[in-house]
């Protein structure tokens, strides 16, 4: 299971590392990330995605072996210390009921 979701998740979000791509992300019903991003897959289906015009807008996505993803958000601070909890997959977005992560091809 895990590597068909990781298959699907490289297919729709990856080409190189650092890649540009387009990502979204709202938190509690605001938008905090819209537009132009890097995207730079981890492996194994994880990923880190950050905002090209704030560095500090950045995302770190981690998916377990059930499929299930969790995800850590900076705030716009230095670190990633902001849970967003766990995260289902819906297309090329990752939500819960206060989060909602989204990433595609350019």
């Amino acid at each position: 299971m895990k590597n068909t979701i990781a298959s699907a998740v490289a297919f729709l979000l990856t080409s190189t590392v650092a890649s540009a791509e387009i990502c979204y992300l709202e938190i509690d019903g605001v938008i905090e990330m819209q537009g132009p991003c890097i995207f730079d897959p981890m492996g194994g289906g994880d990923f880190f995605v950050a905002d090209e015009d704030d560095r500090l807008a950045f995302v770190y996505f981690y998916l377990d072996d059930a499929g299930i993803g969790t995800a850590m958000w900076s705030d716009r601070e230095s670190k990633a210390n902001h849970n967003l909890g766990t995260l289902y997959r819906d297309g090329a977005c990752w939500q819960n009921g206060g989060a909602t992560l989204c990433a595609w091809e350019s």
